[in-house]
């Protein structure tokens, strides 16, 4: 299984124009591969502090979840929150 970190290392890469003419990631040089696994963890650090809108999304799903019957809420602790981290996330992507 990848972890988020080389998760996030190999869409970065994907992202790149370098993919059509350089390859898929795993034929990339050690050094490249870091120098992606170093872009990731900025990425990671970035979302280690969530903006208030994150806040709000995460805060709003987890309520739904709980007091509305949204129909996405399972019970299991780590399923549940695992929910409430995609509308996050969700919500950084559109802007939050």
């Amino acid at each position: 299984m990848t972890c988020m970190r080389e998760k996030i290392a190999r869409a970065m890469y994907d992202a790149t124009p370098f993919k059509n003419t350089e390859g898929e990631y795993d034929q990339q040089s050690p050094e490249y591969q870091r120098m992606c696994l170093l872009r990731a963890d900025a990425a990671l650090g970035a979302l280690t502090e969530p903006t208030n809108g994150m806040e709000l999304a995460g805060g709003l799903k987890y309520e739904g979840m709980w007091f509305e019957d949204d129909g996405t809420f399972t019970g299991v602790i780590f399923t549940d929150m695992g929910t409430v981290f995609r509308a996050m996330i969700q919500a950084a992507r559109d802007g939050a």
